[in-house]
């Protein structure tokens, strides 16, 4: 496990330290935490779980237009 220094802003190290009690976690945790959900190159096992979970809808028909007004000629 690394170490990584970061250097925040005062407004906004006190809403990540909010952010992190709300959630009950330390801040690296939390920190941590986000850093793996916005870099991964696959979408959540709980997606995942979705796939194939509903039933597909009654095939779409293509609805009949009435044709193109008559056009002038060049």
């Amino acid at each position: 496990m690394s170490t990584i220094a970061i250097y925040l802003e005062d407004g906004l190290e006190a809403r990540l330290r909010a952010a992190a009690a709300k959630a009950n976690l330390p801040v690296s945790r939390l920190v941590a935490t986000w850093v793996d959900q916005h870099t991964r190159d696959q979408w959540p096992p709980e997606v995942m779980a979705l796939a194939g979970s509903w039933k597909d809808d009654e095939p779409w028909e293509r609805p009949e237009y009435p044709p193109d007004a008559p056009r002038e000629p060049w």
